[in-house]
Formats: C-alpha cells, sequence, structure tokens
C-alpha cells in the first residue's frame, strides 16, 4: 500500500480565520533535492520530501503548523497502526490521522482536543460533516481536558517545532494517561535526543552525506513510498 493510500491527502478547503490559514504550497524538484540533502546532513533521510502540492496550515508569524508533506506522514504511521477503542488526539492540525483512524474496524470512537477556535472553524467542519458518527471535536487545552473515561490510545501532537524544550509538557501528558494502553507524542525520541543530534550534524562531512544517500537508494524519480 502506498503511503498516499494509507494516510490520504488532506481534503480541507483552503482559507483563512483569525490567525491561521490554511494554504496549498508546491515543492519544486531542486527545492526537494536541496531539502534531502539537508536531511542527509542530520541523518535524518525519513524526513525528505518528494516534489509535488501539498497542503499546509500556518500562523501568520510564518510558522508552519503542520503539512501533509510525506515526511509529516511518516511521523503518525506509528501511531494510526496502534490506534483501537476509544482513541484521543491531542492537537487536531489539519486533521491527517482522523481519516485513517477512523475508517479502522478496531476503532469505536475518535476525541480531537484543539485549543484554537480558528483551526477549528478551519478544519472541523469538514470532518464531522464526513463522520457524522464516531468523531467528536473538543475546544479545550491538552493539559486540562479531562475526558469520560481513560482512552485506549492517546496521541500528543501540539507543537510546531522539534526540541528538547517539548520534552517536559510530553512527560505531563504522558503521565497523565499513564493508563491507556498505548500513549506517544510527536517526534518524542527526536525531541529527547536533541541536543546530541544538532552536536553529531556540526561535524557531517560531505562524504557521509553521500554515502547515506546512496545507502538509501535515493532517487526523486523513484515511485512513490510503500507503506506495509
Amino acid at each position: 500500500m502506498k503511503l498516499t493510500d494509507f494516510i490520504p491527502d488532506v481534503r480541507v478547503p483552503l482559507g483563512k480565520k483569525g490567525r491561521h490559514k490554511i494554504e496549498s504550497y508546491t515543492v519544486s524538484v531542486q527545492e526537494a533535492t536541496y531539502h534531502c540533502m539537508s536531511m542527509a546532513i542530520k541523518d535524518r533521510l525519513e524526513e525528505g520530501i518528494i516534489p509535488g502540492t501539498h497542503t499546509r496550515l500556518v500562523r501568520d508569524d510564518g510558522t508552519i503548523v503542520m503539512s501533509d508533506a510525506i515526511s509529516e506522514r511518516r511521523d503518525h504511521i506509528e501511531f494510526i497502526e496502534e490506534a483501537f477503542g476509544m482513541v484521543l488526539i491531542n492537537g487536531l492540525g489539519l486533521g491527517m490521522t482522523i481519516e485513517p483512524i477512523i475508517r479502522k474496524d478496531q476503532v469505536d470512537h475518535v476525541i480531537v482536543v484543539e485549543k484554537e477556535q480558528d483551526v477549528i472553524d478551519l478544519v472541523a467542519p469538514t470532518y464531522l460533516k464526513r463522520y457524522s458518527q464516531g468523531l467528536s471535536i473538543v475546544k479545550a487545552d491538552a493539559f486540562s481536558f479531562e475526558p469520560n473515561q481513560c482512552p485506549d490510545v492517546v496521541w500528543n501532537d501540539i507543537w510546531d517545532y522539534i526540541s528538547d524544550e517539548n520534552v517536559p509538557e510530553m512527560k505531563r501528558l504522558h503521565e497523565k494517561y499513564a493508563n491507556a494502553s498505548w500513549c506517544d507524542s510527536w517526534a518524542r525520541e527526536r525531541c529527547e535526543n536533541f541536543r546530541e543530534i544538532v552536536e553529531k550534524e556540526m561535524y557531517t562531512s560531505v562524504d557521509v552525506v553521500f554515502e547515506r544517500l546512496d545507502a538509501a537508494g535515493f532517487t526523486l524519480a523513484a515511485p512513490e513510498e510503500e507503506h506495509g
């Protein structure tokens, strides 16, 4: 199965509300090449991107809150595979994981917690119309929200960047949902090892970069990544 079939393209209307907007953007072959070279330097080729048109949620200060680029879809694979029963998602973003989760037979209900009303207004109507049963989207803060029952699976995706500064908040949420069968946070391992990763990146040679690209068999002309 192609990754884009496992996690479909985001299908929410483009628009702007308050401090947030949903827009489409195009990645050229040149831009994808530069980005993948950069990721090779960081030994993070799994974060490489491919050319094409994508969708992203952007704040008015220029911060990209979320996109449906291939690299971001990869970050959510394990969560989607683990999802069952009652699923709690902290952070709505583009709602990218809602569809693949709700269509799983093992999932009974999905609750999404989002504190930004602008994001809810832009994104929620599409999914609530499409999935009138089995989906709740709640305006609340992830740290203060109290579900009626302990969820089976929890996914925390409330951060804009990968940074070790996110770790204390991740720990708070993991402790809060310690009784869940499965709980994890977006890019947690990379956040926990952030300083070590940055230090290694500073001493990566060009030869090592090309070795990594070659070992990965990387080519922009390759077919879309397959999952499963």
